[in-house]
């Protein structure tokens, strides 16, 4: 049923495998609990004509160009799968290992060391978004973190909030089509298949307008729909806009089709071919019996193989072949013998994930150690701020550009890293004046140069299997003091801290080791 209420609203992403390549979709695998309200966009961008001689002050028309995709990932109780997807993506380099059989496993992340290819920097993920409950399902490919927030407060969750960039690439769950008729009908013939919904209600709900224009009319008028059949085609039973009428004209109809019901079910005849220059392939099936032209904008998902999970758009098919858009198949390991599906939406095919539930980390769940050393696989010495500790605030940019260039059209074709930045920050009680005397002294440093540090922080959460906990260490080796600002906290002293992130020649300049039950992220 449609309901616009935002608590029933999802959000799904494909954390645990990074797209294939920029603009090419990949199967969702995780629903994540993001704060209410969270909201992902990708809508086209509308250009008025630039101001000239000889216009009005309003323009006259407005041009319509491709789109772009932002938004946020908020997360106001953060869990440990959260953290990891966001480091995955914001940082790019993940190494997984399982440390109990199907149960615990540890995920390395560390800043990628070069570009992913050259048309990004950084492995993008798929989202699928959902507003409400049968409003609307949106599909938004290649999705960048573009900027990391993690934010520790006393007596408060752990919470992280990422700012998102993408190419633009979208797709809705509604269709619009086009049904001749007379003003006098009181049904109508649906050509492209059925109605999404179990119910005769939920059928109902999916038809979310119908209008009518006579021939040669140059208005639309609002035609009530009263049911939605079960069938395919599924037939519109209407109040015409004239009953007894018999002007001809057109319906439009917009409608949520069959979302995740296969169409189609095959298996590939031979390897699938790339056209280079258009970036397509072809997925051949000899059996398939198609009419030609009829599975243009649904999508083939491969459903074994070493590519199973792919999804595609179809471009074009003939009775025996498939031209998919935006892929390389035989790259991604399709192979003549696999199985496919043909869905109406491929990102919705088969059972969308449900909510995987991880502990959140509370202020208690967390330690602290500065001034510690790092050796590689461990942290030493170090003074745990415990109690004294206020807040602790981190922030990485990755400054993500995503800009349109010739040969664009409806969405970008690159998503580009600028220089990483990193921002350290803490407030702590003062009770002892230890900060204030290292960048005042330098002690222990060369000549010039501000002493440096390293820093501890640990969550710890409940026993997964076998000893392991729920566990995230977020480790930067080498920092440095910039400012350590006394102020007034009510009727005590307190201290501000903002610290320089620097990169040590050996381990670099952060790194993260992530203990939970996923076995994988970005890869």
């Amino acid at each position: 049923m449609r309901d616009n209420h935002a608590h029933l609203s999802r959000l799904w992403v494909s954390a645990q495998k990074r797209e294939r390549g920029l603009n090419q979709e990949q199967a969702v695998d995780t629903c994540l609990q993001v704060a209410l309200g969270n909201l992902l966009k990708a809508a086209r961008d509308g250009k008025e004509l630039p101001r000239t001689v000889g216009m009005s002050d309003e323009p006259d028309r407005q041009y319509l160009f491709g789109t772009l995709a932002d938004g946020p990932l908020k997360f106001p109780m953060l869990q440990y799968q959260e953290l990891a997807l966001l480091l995955a993506y914001g940082l790019g380099a993940v190494s997984s290992s399982e440390l109990v059989a199907g149960q615990a496993y540890r995920h390395t992340v560390t800043p990628l060391a070069a570009s992913l290819e050259t048309v990004r920097d950084l492995p993008t993920f798929t989202a699928v978004q959902q507003m409400g409950s049968g409003l609307l399902k949106t599909v938004i490919a290649s999705l960048g973190v573009d900027q990391v927030t993690l934010d520790i407060k006393k007596g408060d969750w752990v919470t992280a909030e990422a700012s998102l960039k993408g190419t633009g690439k979208h797709q809705i769950n509604l269709v619009s089509e086009d049904v001749v008729g007379t003003n006098g009908d009181t049904s109508l013939l649906l050509a492209g298949g059925g109605v999404q919904g179990s119910s005769a209600a939920a059928r109902l709900a999916s038809v979310h307008e119908v209008l009518f224009r006579a021939t040669g009319g140059n208005a639309w008028s609002g035609v009530k729909c009263t049911a939605a059949s079960a069938a395919t085609p599924a037939a519109l039973t209407i109040l015409p806009p004239t009953p007894g009428g018999s002007a001809a004209g057109t319906y439009r109809v917009l409608y949520v089709p069959v979302e995740s019901a296969a169409l189609k079910t095959g298996t590939a005849t031979a390897d699938p071919s790339y056209d280079y220059a258009n970036n397509q392939s072809t997925w051949t099936d000899s059996a398939a019996g198609l009419t030609a032209g009829a599975q243009v904008g649904r999508w083939i998902r491969i459903t074994d193989g070493d590519a199973a999970g792919l999804i595609a758009r179809i471009a074009a098919n003939t009775t025996t072949a498939y031209t998919l858009e935006g892929v390389d198949l035989y790259t991604a390991g399709a192979r003549s013998g696999d199985a496919y599906q043909v869905l109406q939406f491929g990102w919705l095919g088969g059972t969308l994930p449900g909510f995987v539930s991880e502990p959140g980390m509370y202020i208690t769940n967390i330690s602290v150690v500065v001034g510690g050393h790092w050796d590689g696989a461990s942290f030493a010495g170090g003074r745990a701020l415990g109690g004294d500790l206020n807040s602790l605030k981190w922030t990485l940019a990755n400054g993500l550009t995503a800009e349109f260039r010739p040969g664009d059209q409806d969405y970008t074709s690159s998503l580009l890293r600028g220089q990483r930045k990193q921002t350290l920050s803490f407030d702590r009680r003062m009770t002892d004046a230890v900060y204030q005397a290292m960048l005042d002294s330098g002690v222990g440093s060369p000549a010039g140069q501000a002493p440096t540090f390293g820093l501890l922080v640990r969550a710890t959460g409940p026993v997964i299997a076998g000893g392991y906990a729920y566990q995230a260490d977020l480790v930067w080796p080498r920092l440095a003091l910039k400012a350590a600002s006394p102020d007034l906290d009510g009727e005590t002293w307190k201290e501000s801290s903002e610290v320089a992130v620097l990169s040590d020649p050996t381990y670099g300049p952060f790194l993260a080791k992530i203990t939970n039950t996923v076995a994988t992220y970005a890869a």
